[in-house]
């Protein structure tokens, strides 16, 4: 009797340990899984976090593109700026070229008249003119060696005339000849601008006139 008591109380407790084990083998198995989808979830969390700072990243990168482009004058506002300067361009077709110089994004602007030539030098985000030139298409190149050339006073009051800024401004005034003709070069400079000319040294016409920004 006693050994079939204690073989049943054997039994009971064999099978209490696989009960137990099996149960542990479960949240064993259930842990893991459990693991393996929030190591799954957490990788899936950092790749769509990753490519959101891409996207980011991209979004600016093209934001960024797009306000340069939008600081930029367009082309009719360049054609504004050049027609306001110069009234004899008005209407005249233009070659317009986007350039850079000296890491500034600058228009180089050509335009032709029956009379001259025109060239400028504008900012392209602020469309102050960097530069300015103005040159006779056909010169007069007549001599006539029985004329008197232009005194040097007679060639700046020209020079006065044409750019009111250079009025009691210090001149330098040398005579010089170009494909035969005699001409004067005068060079002027104020606080803001520099300014060259080339002018007929019989006539008093202007050859070639040219503005620019002082550095």
């Amino acid at each position: 009797m006693k050994q079939q008591r204690l073989f049943s109380i054997l039994i009971l407790f064999a099978f209490t340990l696989i009960f137990a084990t099996g149960c542990t083998s479960n949240q064993e198995q259930t842990t893991e899984r459990t693991q393996a989808v929030n190591i799954e979830e957490n990788a899936s969390d950092t790749t769509l976090s990753t490519d959101g700072d891409w996207d980011d990243d991209d979004q600016s990168h093209i934001n960024n593109q797009n306000s340069t482009s939008a600081n930029m004058l367009s082309e009719q506002e360049v054609r504004n700026i050049v027609e306001k300067h110069t009234a004899d361009l008005k209407g005249k077709d233009f070659i317009i070229k986007p350039d850079t110089e000296d890491g500034i994004q600058i228009y180089e602007v050509e335009g032709t008249t029956s009379t001259h030539e025109y060239e400028f030098e504008i900012h392209a985000s602020t469309g102050k003119i960097l530069s300015y030139k103005k040159e006779l298409l056909h010169t007069n190149t007549q001599k006539n060696q029985s004329k008197n050339t232009l005194s040097e006073q007679e060639v700046r009051n020209i020079v006065e005339k044409n750019t009111n800024a250079l009025k009691g401004k210090n001149l330098e005034i040398e005579r010089d000849s170009d494909d035969g003709l005699k001409i004067y070069e005068v060079e002027g400079k104020t606080s803001t601008h520099k300014y060259e000319f080339e002018i007929n040294a019989y006539t008093g016409e202007i050859i070639s006139y040219e503005e620019k920004l002082r550095d």
